[in-house]
C-alpha cells in the first residue's frame, strides 16, 4: 500500500501516522494486560506462531509461553 504510485501522499502520511499510533498503543496493552496474549495462545489457528509472523523477540514470545501456562 505505501508503494502504490496512484495513492496520494496525504493518504500515505495520513496511514503511517496511524501505524505508529497503534504500534504505541498495542505496545502497551499487551505489556498491561495478560488477557490480550492470552487470547492468541488459545486461539487454535494462532497459538505461538502468531508471535513469531509478526516479529516479536524471542524472550517475548518465551514469557508469553509462560504466562499462558501459568495462568
Amino acid at each position: 500500500m505505501v508503494n502504490l504510485p496512484t495513492l496520494p501522499n496525504v493518504c500515505r502520511v495520513a496511514a503511517h501516522a496511524g501505524y505508529l499510533v497503534s504500534r504505541r498503543y498495542f505496545s502497551r496493552l499487551f505489556v498491561e494486560c495478560d488477557a490480550y496474549t492470552t487470547a492468541i495462545v488459545m486461539c487454535p489457528d494462532c497459538k505461538l506462531h502468531w508471535f513469531v509472523q509478526h516479529q516479536w523477540p524471542v524472550d517475548a514470545i518465551e514469557m508469553v509461553r509462560r504466562r499462558a501456562i501459568d495462568n
